[in-house]
């Protein structure tokens, strides 16, 4: 229904919106999105432009409702575990305590054993290097880049099938413990908390998990922001809902390669292959994810600009042209990622209350992965 309202400026009106207490407290999620259009043609701004908009939660969304599902069961040889359900099977490495595949109805999503992995890094962007951020935090991505050597690694069986370890970062006085509760029907509950208290870096890039999928994973359904890339200071031009899109679209090509097409406040997201069959991934709370056939490694420019080098020394910086697809899905589900600043674009970090200070990330953060044969069947999980 269209409320006109005549409201001054400087004027303050309170508008009722018939009917709308009946959306209030459902199990779906309730959003209000407001526009403002302009009345007439004015100047250069034609009539129905939309001059402002925003967009009201009412309530909170639907978590996932798992229902009481059997463990899997595990076994072991030399390298390592592998835990097995109907039709599933999961394989993690004792060495690295990562996952190494994971196979649901013949299906392996997992490409070249590149499983869930903690990871603090992202493509620096312009204002990273205006700030000189690439230098001053490269410990995270060196953190990040290492190789994994789980400690405490413990399987436990019973009323739950676990695996859990911790991995310890001594670039960054960082903890990461990690520990998947793994069922019979191939779901499994990713739960992670990291300790950065004692870190003298002044600031983290990321916190959060990647891992690679099949090219031939083809679709992104989300319930999150979008259906552009979102910052955590930069967001409120997108709004809540639930969108697709092919993952070969999502990436912003800027003119120098850096991150893109980042998304904030989703509460789940399923990569697909074109057949429908996939992995959702359901937040505790909510998460952060990229997806994107462009690897990190393919978006990450040169070490510096080199503005002042001599003409010809200086490296090679990525341009526009270097976005190349991979044949593989680059996927992170995120904690957080910092903010990406821009007050100005030589020297400031993102404001105070998007930066990721380590002395304050005693955190935990979780999600739940879920093998689906249609995105349809995420409606059937949702309370």
């Amino acid at each position: 229904a269209q409320i006109i309202a005549n409201v001054k400026p400087q004027e303050t009106k309170t508008v009722t919106i018939p009917g709308i207490s009946k959306y209030f407290n459902q199990k779906n999620q309730v959003t209000i999105n407001f526009e403002v259009k302009q009345k007439a043609d004015t100047r250069l701004i034609p009539a129905n432009w939309i001059v402002a908009r925003d967009q009201f939660i009412v309530n909170d969304y639907s978590k996932l409702a798992l229902t009481k599902n059997a463990p899997a069961s595990v076994t072991q040889n030399t390298t390592n575990l592998i835990f097995n359900g109907t039709d599933f099977s999961v394989v993690f490495d004792k060495t690295s305590g990562q996952m190494t595949s994971y196979k649901y109805k013949g299906t392996e999503y997992i490409s070249d054993q590149f499983g869930l992995k903690p990871f603090f890094w992202r493509a620096s962007t312009d204002n990273d290097y205006g700030a000189g951020l690439q230098k001053k935090l490269n410990a995270w991505r060196d953190v990040s880049y290492t190789t994994l050597k789980a400690e405490n690694l413990n399987v436990k069986t019973g009323e739950n099938t676990t695996i859990s370890c911790e991995y310890n970062f001594p670039q960054t006085n960082t903890i990461w413990k990690a520990k998947y509760t793994i069922y019979k029907d191939g779901s499994i509950h990713v739960e992670n908390s990291i300790d950065a208290t004692k870190c003298e870096l002044p600031l983290i890039p990321r916190i959060g998990m990647r891992m690679q999928l099949s090219g031939e994973f083809v679709n992104a359904e989300y319930y999150g922001r979008g259906p552009w890339a979102n910052y955590e200071d930069r967001k409120t031009s997108t709004f809540v809902d639930r969108y697709k899109s092919p993952i070969i679209n999502m990436v912003d090509k800027y003119v120098m390669t850096q991150e893109n097409a980042h998304h904030t406040d989703a509460n789940w997201l399923a990569v697909t292959h074109r057949s429908g069959k996939g992995l959702a991934f359901f937040a505790d709370n909510m998460f952060q994810f990229n997806v994107s056939n462009y690897l990190l490694e393919t978006v990450a420019n040169a070490e510096d600009w080199n503005n002042d080098a001599p003409v010809g020394t200086a490296l090679k910086n990525k341009h526009i042209n270097e976005y190349k697809p991979s044949d593989k899905v680059d996927l992170f589900i995120d904690y957080r990622m910092m903010g990406v600043g821009g007050n100005n674009s030589w020297g400031e970090w993102p404001m105070q209350p998007y930066r990721i200070i380590p002395k304050e990330t005693n955190i935990s953060y979780g999600f739940t992965i879920v093998p689906i044969d249609n995105p349809a069947a995420i409606d059937k999980m949702l309370k």
